[in-house]
Parts: C-alpha cells; structure tokens; sequence
C-alpha cells in the first residue's frame, strides 16, 4: 500500500477511533442509566408475581391451621387413642362434621382441590376426604369404600417428620389418583400440618391439594412485560410456559428444563433474594431475565422468570446508538477529504523510494535518490540494511525442516520460514510483524514473556516444552529452542525460536501414563538396586503416600519391618531368575502403610526393561476387603446352620410336646360333653364347644406352622414332577370342598416341572382351597394355565370370587395374614405364606392380581424339567 494511501487511512483511523470512543462512552453512559433501570422494573414485576404466589400458599396455611382446632378433629384423635383405629370404627359424628368442613372449605375456594384428614396407623388410610371433581369441578364426599392408604406416597414421611404445629409443603407435580397421573393433567401443590396426640407423636394430618392451575393463569394475564413468562422449580424443570407441550416434562418422562433454553443458569434456581440480569440463550441471542423465588416460610416451592427479549429490551439504547453513528459517519468524510490533500504533499519522497524497493521484490538492482542528511536519508539507509538481512535469511530459513521465526524482544515476528508455515498454517505475510503469542495458547504466554526476559538479562535458556496454536485451533507439543539473537554491541535484540513438532512422541507417553493410573491395581516399577522409580495413583493411595511421594523410597519401605530381610533375598532371588510370576506362591503377603498399619496384598511380578536397564513391575492387590468378606460369609454360614439345627428342634417339640395336651384336652371336654351333656345348662354346653373348637383351632394352627417350618428345615431336592398330576392329587383332597360349594376347576396339559412331588401338590391345593372358599353368590369358577417364558413356566389360578382390594395384594402372602374374621371364613392365614415359600425354594417367584372383572388371579413361575420336552 501507497505511503500516501497509508497517511490517508492513518487519519481515518485517526477521526474514526475518536467518533467510536465518544460513541463508546455514550453507549457505556445509556448502559449505566437506562439498562439497570430496565433490569429494576421486570425485577420488581417478578417479585411482585412471587409475592401473590407466595400468599395463595399462605391462604392454605391458614385454613388448615383453622381446621386444626376444629371439635370434630379432636375427637377423631381421640377416638384414634382410645383403640378405634380402623376407620369404619371411628365416630361417625365427628366423620360427619369434618366432611361438612372440607366441603365448605372447597366451596370457598374453588383453587382447592382436596382436602383431607389422614390416619398414620394402618398404613396412612384416609379417615375423611372431600373432592373437587375435575374437570365438572363439582365438591363430592369420597365414601368409606374409596378411602385410600397413602403411607407409601412421598410426602407421608416428610408430614411425620414435621413438629407439632409445623406445616410441610410439597413440590410442585401433576395430581395423580391411586398412583396414576390425572387426565387431563392438574398441577398441585400439597400444604400438609400433622396434629399430635397424647403420645408426642402424629397420630393424623390434614393435608390441602392446591390446584395450581388458576393461580399460574392469573399470574400470567397480569404480566405487564412484553416478555415471556415462566414457572420453574429449583431445578429449573418448567411448572408453567407459554407452550403447554413443555409443562411437567419432567412428571410425564420427556424432561424439559429452563437451562435448555438459558445454558448460563445454575442447576439450583431460587437461592438469594430476586435478581434480574442479562444473558443469552442456547441460539445466542441476548435476553433480560428477571427471576424471583416464591419465598414461604416452608421453603421455595417455585420460581417466577420473565424472559425479555434483548431488541426489545435495549430498543432505547439503539436509537441513540444509530443517531451516534450517523454523526461520526459524517466527522468520517470530513477528515478523508482533509487527510487526502495532506497526504500527497507529504508523501512524494517516499513514493520515490518505494518505487525503488519495488525493484528488490522482483530481484533487480535498485538505486536510492540521495536525500542528503534528512530523515529520509536514515530510512533509505535502513531499507538497504533490511533487504541485506532479508536475503540471508531467505537462503538459511527456506530448507530448514523444523520451523524457525525470529522476533523482537517486545515479541513482534520478524521471519517466518516455510516450516512454521505448515507447522502453524499461517503464511509469513500473515504473521511478519505481527505478535508471536497469536500462535501460543492463552496460558503459555506469561511462560514466553517470561523467557523474553532472561534473554534480555543475557541467561541462557535451553531446550523447552511447549504447546503451538496453529490457525485450525489446534494444540501441538511442541520442544522450543531459544536462542538470542545480538546486535552489534553484543547486546540482546531478538530471539531465535527453532519448533519441532513433537504431538505424537507426546501422545504416547501420555497414553502410556494414563493406561497406568488408570489401573485399579497398584502399580510399582523398581530398578536393580530396589529404589522406587515409578508409582501409579493406586499405589499411593493403597500404602497412604502424597502423589509421587513414593518416588525413591527402598521397596522395603513397604513391608512389614520383620520381613525386610526376607523381602531383600526374595528380591535378589527373582533378579537373577526373572520371569513373571506371583511373589510368595503358598503363604501370606502383607504391605505397610505410611502411617504404620499392616495389610494383606497379592503381588504379581514382571521383569521389564528400559533404556537398556533392567527393572522390576509389582502389580499390587489390596485383599482386605476380600478377607473380611470370607470371614463374613463363614460366621454366617455357621450362623444358618445353628438355626436351622434350632428350627428344628422347634418343630419336633411343636408336633410332640404341644400337641399331646391339646388332644387331651379336646379329648376330655368332648367326654365331658357327651356324658354330662344332661347336667350342663345351654351357656356351660357352648362353653365346652368353644373350649373344643379352640384346642382344635390351636391343633390345626400347630401343624400348619410345623408344615411352614419344615419348608425351612428340610431339603430342597428338585425332580421333574407333574404339574398336571399334582392337580388331580389335591383335586382330590378337595372334593368334599367342591360339592359343597358347588364349584368347577378347568385345567388341560399342564407340563413338567421341577419341584418336590409333595410340595407341588400342596402348593396347587392351597391354591384351590383359597379359590373355592372366599366366593361369592355364584358358584367358584377357577382356571389354571401355563405358558412357558423362557427356562421357567408361568403359571396362573385365576377364580370369579370375592377378590382382594389392591392395597392388600402384597401383604396376603404375610404368615397368619387374614381379611376376613373367622366366623366369615375359617382358616389359619398361613396357606399362602406356604405357597410363597413353596415357589421361592424353587427359584420362582409368585404374585396376586385382581381379576379384569372380578376375583383374584395369582401368579408363579417354576422352572422347566431337566430332560423332558415341556412343549405343553
């Protein structure tokens, strides 16, 4: 470019420098005005949004604490006390009342969803619970029969946890009925207070399900910004956006957070006061947030974001920005005009001289006009000094093949051979006169200016590591040389650089010490004189050392004292006779610690060889652990078997030792009745029956346990059996049962299976007798089927009785579990546990299930036959 061109564009600059500082300035004065008020006025709206939230909340709080001291609740408490714990047992006035309570309360406040008095015992039940039905939004009483226990529901241990008086808060989440999320989808929040008894402790809770719903809509319609609104919890995940499809992603499985869309938001929202800030989101684009936490008493159940957009938010600042620009466009064209006249008086002698070099680039002899003593003789002389350099340099740089740059002290490029070309992708008219740290990474460059400076004091600096950027954004290893480069007065005028690409050397001893740390073992090398050379981060963790604190140590240093010596001949030995093997082979091994404690190890040992120097790997293996476990499973072993010795001892006094005297007194009372039925009135005659029943009761309750304790105690011997042979062995042993009742059991081809004989047909006729016992009007119905799943068949016994409600589905597998009382339906409550125990000896597993219309289903599964077909 032209000396004139350059003079001309020097004033430019010069002008155009000066409009953009004074634009700056009034740009950064508009920042510190008009933005902080804007960011002030979207905080406040949040924080006013949040504080509405906050007091809807509050209104809950309130009504429960009024429902607190209602009568009606403390007589249910009371009545709880006194014993009455099942529902149907507690009064009903009280019951009553509280219902007329919660249904007023939800008539007053159609925001309300539920409202609830919650039992602790009996697995959270509800005692009393008014509904708003949704979408109709009409208040019902829930009936006795759809009371549900909430025991396993999150919240249940969080209101136990909370003091007297306390109140516990939900998060935030889609309303869900008997474990399944409501259609079409309501938002709730749960404001829950436990109410104590005599015994310091909760004996029920109110809880109020809070539609959310209409207190996001009112939010929303009464934000005054043109921004967007949201609701978010802690984490971010959205309670309320603009676009429904992303509300609750994640309640419904497909996740969706408001970092998505703001990646510079922390995970933990809500923390602090409300603040309001600018960011961008994921696409770049600059916006103003102002985010508010709902701040209760109880914690932050949410948190209030209104999102405006950057154009929108800085709409003010850009009009005067554009009216700035527009003037300092026109300071522009005034000083062009001005700079080009001055430009071409001043810059004809260099003109002359440029014509001249001119010459140079294309290799032909030049000539300088003489410009006497002025200033444009000394440049004239430069220039020939310089082009003198230039062609010495050219002719020692161009076949150099690792890369080689000159530069200045203050670290300005001043050569740029072809290798630093390809090494760094930058050609030299890019990179001649330009910084050198553009080619060195960020936190390399105080280490460069560093060196700089010990050239300068006239130290030497030898070969160094280090790291080159080229053009692509890539790091390279690189070695550096550095050299000065002197001026004629032997003082430092630049720096020498000679760069070789060393990435791949450096890969593998990265790869090589990485695979080593990475190691789960110890790791130790040691040379012939049993100094350490080399420890992995395993090994200075397994023997309590600082990382690389190993370094040096004798080996020695990591056995036990008192086995030093034996240590050194073993070591000595192996030196001679290398080869690997396990150290130690037929007795124990043990390591020391740095702080002096003793451990067992497994060591391995391998001879390796390294810049022609032979050394020793130790591979070391810390087995405390796997010794304490040995001893554990040992001690429990013996454990099981003592018990198993005690259970059945147990079972042979239950058949002898008890049984004796409650045949004789059933036995005598029977006599008693028969030969002194005459002398006895009605009430001594119901007596002797309840005496007599209760002895047989006790007698079948004996050998049913002693049935269940010899699952325990005896043997599991599988053999293939038949399924279908053991149906009809307790078909029949029920015959009696299915006359009487009337009932039906459907069956075909069932298969092979290995079980016990006897144990297969004790588990289809404990089935059966359930089936056929608990049935309703019509006559029992009961269907078995197989099918086969892979190395099991999955079994089922389904019947059209009175089923079993689904709460109580896990627990009837429970030994002595009833539903129903005696008189209802007779039994002991232990066939099914023998059923459960039955199937899990055999490696099954066995489940029960309502019927799709009526009844109970049971499910199990036994393994297939060892060597027969089982195509059933």
């Amino acid at each position: 470019m032209r000396f004139s061109s350059r003079l001309i564009l020097a004033c430019v600059a010069l002008v155009c420098v000066t409009a953009a500082g004074v634009g700056f300035l009034m740009y950064q004065n508009l920042e510190r005005t008009l933005v902080p008020a804007a960011l002030e006025k979207i905080e406040t709206e949040a924080e006013i949004l949040a504080q509405r939230f906050g007091a809807e909340v509050g209104d809950a709080v309130k009504d429960l604490q009024t429902l607190r001291g209602a009568t009606a609740v403390g007589d249910l408490v009371r009545a709880l006390e006194d014993g009455q714990g099942e529902t149907g047992a507690l009064p009903a006035r009280p019951r009553r009342e509280l219902a007329a309570l919660f249904s007023a309360l939800l008539q007053a406040h159609p925001h309300y969803l539920q409202v609830r008095l919650i039992g602790v015992a009996d697995d959270g039940r509800e005692i009393v619970r008014a509904d708003r039905r949704v979408p109709s939004g009409d208040v019902r009483v829930t009936p006795d029969s759809r009371l549900q226990q909430k025991g396993q529901r999150s919240y249940f241990a969080g209101v136990l946890a909370t003091p007297d008086g306390g109140v516990y808060l939900t998060p935030i989440e889609l309303n869900r009925e008997r474990g399944r999320i409501e259609i079409p989808h309501v938002p709730v929040i749960r404001v829950a207070m436990p109410i104590y008894g005599n015994a310091e402790k909760a004996a029920v809770f109110l809880i109020i399900n809070f539609d959310m719903r209409a207190v996001f809509a009112s939010l929303r319609s009464s934000v005054g910004s043109p921004g967007s609104f949201y609701v978010v919890n802690r984490n971010g995940d959205y309670l309320d956006h603009p676009d429904p499809a992303l509300r609750f992603g994640f309640d419904l499985g497909r996740r969706h957070r408001i970092q998505d869309t703001f990646p510079t938001l922390a995970e933990n929202l809500g923390e602090g006061d409300a603040e309001a800030f600018r960011t961008v989101d994921a696409a770049g684009e600059g916006y103003a947030l102002a985010m508010a936490p709902v701040a209760t008493t109880l914690g932050t159940p949410a948190v209030i974001v209104i999102a405006l957009p950057g154009r929108e938010f800085l709409a003010p600042v850009d009009a005067v920005r554009r009216s700035s620009l527009f003037a300092g466009v026109a300071a522009c064209l005034g000083a062009i005009v001005v700079a080009f006249w001055v430009a071409q008086s001043a810059s004809r002698p260099v003109r002359q001289m440029a014509s001249a070099v001119a010459a140079v680039d294309r290799n032909e002899s030049f000539s300088l006009p003489d410009f006497g003593r002025s200033d444009l003789a000394v440049l004239a002389h430069s220039i020939e000094r310089f082009v003198e350099q230039e062609n010495l340099y050219r002719a020692m740089f161009e076949s150099a093949n690792d890369a080689v740059i000159t530069q200045t002290l203050d670290g300005r490029v001043t050569s740029w051979n072809p290798a630093a070309e390809r090494l760094y992708g930058y050609s030299a008219e890019e990179m001649i006169g330009k910084p050198l740290e553009t080619v060195i990474p960020e936190d390399r460059r105080a280490d460069a200016k560093a060196f700089i400076h010990l050239i300068e004091r006239g130290d030497q600096v030898r070969r160094q590591r280090g790291v080159a950027l080229p053009r692509d954004g890539r790091h390279v290893d690189v070695y550096v040389t550095i050299s000065p480069i002197h001026d004629r007065a032997g003082k430092p005028a630049g720096v020498s650089l000679i760069v070789r690409d060393v990435t791949e050397e450096v890969r593998m001893q990265e790869l090589i010490r990485l695979t080593v740390d990475a190691s789960p073992a110890g790791m130790i090398v040691v040379d012939v004189n049993g100094q350490i050379d080399l420890a992995n981060a395993a090994a200075d963790r397994m023997f309590g050392y600082e990382p690389g604190g190993m370094i040096g140590m004798d080996i020695e240093t990591l056995v036990p004292p008192a086995l030093h010596e034996q240590h050194i001949q073993d070591r000595l030995a192996f030196q001679k006779s290398p080869e690997s093997r396990a150290m130690g082979i037929g007795r124990d091994l043990h390591g020391w610690r740095a702080d002096g404690r003793e451990f067992p190890v497994e060591i391995g040992l391998n001879p390796v060889a390294a810049g022609g120097t032979e050394r020793i790997l130790a591979v070391v293996v810390d087995i405390t652990e796997r010794r304490r476990a040995e001893a554990e499973i040992r001690e429990r072993t013996e454990e099981l078997e003592r018990s198993n010795a005690e259970l059945a001892q147990f079972a042979y006094v239950a058949s002898h030792d008890l049984q004796e005297p409650l045949r004789m007194v059933a036995s005598f009372c029977d006599l008693l009745q028969r030969t002194h039925a005459d002398k006895l009135d009605e009430d001594g005659r119901e007596y002797i029956e309840f005496a007599v029943d209760g002895a047989r009761r006790m007698q079948q309750l004996i050998n049913d346990l002693l049935a269940f304790s010899r699952l325990n105690t005896r043997p599991v011997e599988p053999v293939p059996a038949s399924a279908d042979r053991a149906v009809q062995q307790a078909l029949r042993n029920l015959t009696h049962a299915i006359e009487e009742s009337g009932g039906r059991v459907d069956y075909a081809d069932l298969p092979d299976v290995m079980c016990d004989p006897t144990q297969l047909r004790q588990l289809f006729q404990n089935l059966l007798s359930n089936s056929l016992k608990f049935h309703g009007e019509a006559p029992p119905r009961v269907k078995i089927d197989a099918e086969r799943d892979g190395g099991f068949w999955r079994f089922s016994v389904s019947d059209n009785g009175i089923g079993v409600d689904p709460g109580q589905l896990e627990s009837i597998f429970g030994i002595f579990q009833r539903l129903h009382t005696r008189d209802e339906y007779p039994g002991t409550g232990i066939g099914l546990a023998v059923c459960k125990r039955i199937v899990e000896r055999q490696g099954g597993e066995i489940r029960a299930e309502r019927g799709e219309t009526s009844g109970t289903i049971f499910r199990f599964t036994l393994p297939v036959a060892e060597g027969v077909a089982n195509d059933a």
